[in-house]
């Protein structure tokens, strides 16, 4: 429905201004008729349309999908390889996962994982700060989903062989509700990611985990330390990095 209205308020605010062009004109000036006025209400038209068709959400819907019955939390529903730049030493996947809301609901999550080539059996989670609360504004849509400036330490981490994961959280990427600084659903998503990443055949199924977040997901990371040993007590919690929580907004 987001996408729909976008595409219903690009198209209304172009036929707008083209009709509005033509309506200014008087029927004096017709042997001299104001093309830049109309010109200019067909090239926003065009640049609107294709707009919408370039947006990540656009393009990439078909991953975040998901129809039936949502399976156990945790559980890895679908892999695919990640179309934008993979961290040196890594391959980048994106995954789509269950995982559950605050009031125990299932639900589907999605999330970017960076697998090193001389990948250990440690495991990070990483949880991203405020980037909005639409289903485009998941990171995992960007080609740069794995830049420093979205995932610090990322090389640091690849080069020691620790497996990372980055969740978008369930409404981002996916449909349905955003937990935006709702603790115990943002905490379930960091933790059903690191039970997503251990299915893949090149993680380990055992090993330590670290949770590590900024902002908003360093309130997700806090929240997922403290229900960690009930949600998911066969992860090993060995490390937990909270970096500027929003943890008293």
């Amino acid at each position: 429905m987001d996408l729909l209205a976008l595409v219903g308020l690009a198209y209304g605010f172009a036929v707008t201004l083209v009709t509005t062009g033509v309506w200014v004109w008087r029927p004096w000036r017709w042997r001299r008729p104001r093309f830049p006025r109309v010109a200019l209400g067909i090239v926003v038209s065009i640049a609107a349309i294709g707009a919408v068709a370039a947006t990540p959400q656009w393009r990439s819907t078909s991953f975040y999908e998901f129809h039936g019955e949502i399976p156990a939390a945790g559980t890895l529903l679908r892999v695919s390889s990640y179309p934008g730049t993979a961290p040196a030493g890594s391959t980048a996947l994106r995954l789509l996962y269950a995982t559950t809301r605050a009031d125990g609901s299932p639900a589907v999550a999605s999330a970017v994982a960076a697998i090193p080539d001389n990948a250990g059996s440690t495991a990070v989670a990483w949880q991203h700060g405020t980037t909005g609360v639409a289903q485009a504004c998941a990171p995992s849509l960007r080609d740069n989903a794995f830049k420093p400036e979205a995932i610090p330490a990322i090389a640091e981490m690849v080069s020691c062989g620790w497996n990372v994961v980055a969740t978008d959280y369930p409404g981002q990427g996916t449909e349905g509700r955003f937990p935006y600084l709702i603790g115990q659903g943002e905490g379930r998503a960091a933790l059903d990611s690191l039970r997503a990443l251990r299915q893949l055949d090149q993680v380990p199924d055992e090993g330590k985990n670290m949770l590590w977040g900024h902002s908003q997901g360093g309130h997700a990371t806090l929240f997922a330390d403290q229900i960690a040993a009930d949600y998911a007590p066969e992860l090993e919690i060995s490390g937990v990095a909270a970096l500027s929580a929003a943890a008293d907004p």
